[in-house]
């Protein structure tokens, strides 16, 4: 997922200097994504280990 929000930033930059309504979207989703993955959304969880 990482990638992907990467991807958009960047995508959504070189889109600010071509198209800015197009641009400022894409690079905000790109961030967005990025923070998600930061805060951990995306990931496998944890094993559930039981105890008996």
């Amino acid at each position: 997922m990482i990638g992907v929000g990467v991807a958009f930033v960047i995508v959504g930059i070189v889109l600010m200097f071509l198209i800015p309504r197009a641009g400022i979207p894409v690079a905000i989703v790109g961030v967005v994504l990025c923070l998600l993955w930061l805060a951990g959304f995306g990931r496998r969880g944890q094993p559930v280990r039981r105890r008996y």
